[in-house]
């Protein structure tokens, strides 16, 4: 059986996304960047996050990611 791909971030589990980093700013007192994510519009905290600027994606805590599907910003 092979070994499933985990994707980590601050070792919380994370989703990886397609994006593209439209510009860097601050919400709700933390840093965070603005983020094309497949057509979603969307800011992201650093705290959990790493954005790959080569290869264009996003890893996002699995907690956070959910939370931005629930309020239908993904």
């Amino acid at each position: 059986m092979g070994k499933m791909t985990e994707f980590l971030v601050n070792d919380k589990p994370a989703t990886k996304i397609s994006a593209v980093r439209l510009y860097d700013g601050h919400t709700g007192g933390k840093q965070a960047s603005f983020y094309d994510c497949e057509g979603d519009e969307v800011w992201v905290p650093h705290s959990v996050s790493i954005y790959n600027e080569s290869e264009e994606y996003i890893l996002i805590q699995d907690w956070y990611f959910k939370k931005l599907e629930d309020e239908g910003k993904l």
